[in-house]
This record gives structure tokens, sequence and C-alpha cells, in this order.
């Protein structure tokens, strides 16, 4: 009874639950667009992610920030957002990628700005919380943070665009 009482005073919390109740329900669903996504890469076309990145060479940025990340046939490019483009260049990748994985945190305040609370692995919201993927490029070191539910999709893109030769299963996990 008081927990109708409180759905009907708050507007918008009875839609707040329903996108919860649907979040828990979601890994199947993710699962099943991210195997689309590799499809869709497989068969050569382009597909698009939000992720936050960083690097330490180039004209990269030094801290996390958000870029739509286009994973071409043609090589990674990186769009700032509608609103930033004025002032942040696209980017294409060039150098090529050798080796990636899933790191954990680097310490507690990049994982309280990547992923935390109802975001961090078990919440409720646990598919849209980041996970840090970490490039090594002949250059440096090239990071990623895309949602839990894009990971798969990124590792397999970047498993396609490896550099023919050495055993590309054991650089990319």
């Amino acid at each position: 009874m008081v927990f109708h009482a409180l759905l009907t005073l708050a507007p918008g919390v009875g839609v707040a639950l329903a996108v919860l109740i649907a979040r828990r329900r979601e890994p199947k669903a993710s699962q099943k667009k991210a195997a689309a996504r590799i499809a869709a890469i497989d068969s050569g076309h382009t597909r698009r992610i939000v992720s936050f990145v960083r690097a330490t060479y180039g004209d990269y940025p030094r801290k996390f920030f958000g870029y739509f990340v286009e994973l071409a046939p043609s090589g990674l490019i990186l769009r700032p957002g509608l609103l930033l483009r004025f002032r942040y260049p696209t980017v294409t990748v060039t150098e090529p990628i050798l080796s990636a994985h899933v790191r954990p945190f680097a310490d507690e305040a990049e994982h309280r700005h990547l992923s935390s609370g109802r975001y961090d692995a078990g919440g409720a919201m646990e598919m849209l919380g980041r996970v840090v993927v970490t490039c090594q490029t002949p250059l440096g070191v090239l990071e990623f943070a895309p949602t839990r539910r894009n990971v798969p999709v990124l590792l397999h893109y970047l498993q396609l665009q490896a550099p023919s030769g050495g055993n590309r299963a054991l650089a990319f996990e």
C-alpha cells in the first residue's frame, strides 16, 4: 500500500521502475544485438559505438573523452559529438593495433568515473557500465571504454583489423 502511494505521488517513478525491470532482462537481448553487429562487421558494414577514448601519444586526449567510434572496414574513425565537432576534429586511427585486452580499472577514481553504483558489475544497469579495453600500438597505448554490451563487438573488430602474422588469438582476449 505504501509502495503504491509512492508511485502515485512521484511522477516518473513507475517508468523508472519499468526501465530497471527491463534492464534485468537485457543481457540476452544485448547478446543477440552484439551477434548481429559482429555479423554486420564480418560482412563489411560500418558500425558505430559510443566510447570514451584516451591515448599516451599523438593528438589523442590524455584523459577519457567521449567519441562516436566508427568500426569501418577502412579503419577506426573517432568522431566527437555533434555539439563538439567545431572544437575537436575527427580522428582516423592510422597506426596498426598489435594487441587488445580488457583490463581492470587502474584506480578508484577511474572506476568511479566509468562504472560505479548501479552501473558496476552485478548492478541493476550493469550492461550500461563501462569496461576499459587497452590496445597496444607501435606508438604507444590507446584505450577505449565502451559499454559492456559493446566490448565483444570492439574486440572482434580489432582482431579482424590486426596485422597479419603472429598468433592473433593470443593477442586479443
